[in-house]
């Protein structure tokens, strides 16, 4: 099945599968000849998030809620588990 103008980015074959979508939204391929998955809609910087680092042990942080006017983070190290409120620009 050949898709638009879409081609793999490792072998440049134009034999690809739909695979699904990645965490924003971008629709995912895989090539039928060499496995690779791959989203063509998706650049570099959109997949880098920029959430703030844990006041307490500056580890990482993930989303952990999202509402209107603010959103709730969590830390990454499990011995910290510290939630960090940050407040929405409205």
């Amino acid at each position: 099945m050949y898709i638009n103008n879409i081609s793999c980015p490792r072998c440049f074959s134009k034999n690809l599968y739909r695979f699904g979508k990645n965490n924003l939204g971008h629709q995912k391929y895989q090539c039928k000849e060499c496995a690779r998955q791959f989203s063509a809609n998706s650049k570099l910087g959109d997949n880098r998030r920029s959430y703030p680092k844990c006041p307490i042990c500056n580890s990482g942080t993930y989303l952990h809620h999202d509402y209107l006017y603010y959103s709730r983070f969590k830390c990454n190290s499990r011995k910290c588990n510290h939630i960090h409120i940050a407040v929405k620009k409205t």
